[in-house]
């Protein structure tokens, strides 16, 4: 009797001690589920806030997007805008310009045109005034040139005829390459050179060959 209730009280202990550790074993697997829900908890959250994060920097990224884009579209309207003005500008800029160098120069012609009118007109005047003069003039002077034209040809003559006569080897017996000039009354009437036309014309050279001035 004493064994059996030995063996009960051991049982006893032993199903108490399984309880205990169960029970242990409970409270640590209630404690790292509590510890692994409030990890997961926190993952949780911080995955949330993250994406919250990330998704907010999106929205806002899209919106700077955007905004730049309609920013960048209303500068490209601005701009163009400002350069179909400032072309509008420099067109009627130039059409003034070229409208006032038009008329400019439209009134430096009739200027120059009148000027010319009256320039040519005195002109015409002075010559037909100066006509009847410088005709009368001119004819003075025509026959004054032509009788001393004769007077020098005649005086000429009669120099050559005066100095003509001498020897005939004067001009023979000159070396080639030699050059003579006729000189009558200080004005050159004839030039030869023993190589080449005194042969041709050797009596004319023997003629004037006083008259020739060897060079």
């Amino acid at each position: 009797m004493a064994k059996l209730e030995v063996e009960a009280r051991a049982r006893l202990k032993a199903i108490m001690e399984a309880i205990r550790e169960a029970k242990e074993a409970r409270d640590k697997a209630r404690e790292a589920m509590a510890e692994a829900e409030a990890e997961w908890e926190a993952t949780l959250e911080e995955a949330e806030a993250t994406a919250t994060a990330d998704l907010e920097a999106r929205r806002k990224a899209e919106a700077e997007a955007e905004l730049e884009a309609e920013a960048e579209a209303e500068f490209a309207k601005a701009r163009a805008r400002v350069k179909a003005e400032l072309e509008a500008i420099r067109k009627a800029e130039r059409e003034a310009i070229r409208k006032a160098w038009f008329e400019a120069e439209l009134k430096a012609v009739r200027e120059v045109q009148e000027e010319f009118k009256a320039a040519l007109a005195e002109a015409e005047a002075r010559i037909e005034l100066k006509a009847a003069k410088a005709e009368a003039e001119v004819e003075a002077e025509l026959q004054t040139a032509l009788a001393e034209a004769e007077e020098a040809r005649a005086k000429a003559e009669a120099e050559a005829k005066t100095k003509a006569g001498v020897d005939a080897g004067i001009s023979a017996s000159m070396p080639f390459g030699r050059r003579l000039q006729v000189v009558v009354g200080g004005a050159l009437v004839y030039s030869c050179t023993t190589d080449a036309n005194c042969p041709d014309t050797l009596p004319f050279c023997n003629v004037v060959a006083g008259l020739c001035d060897s060079r």
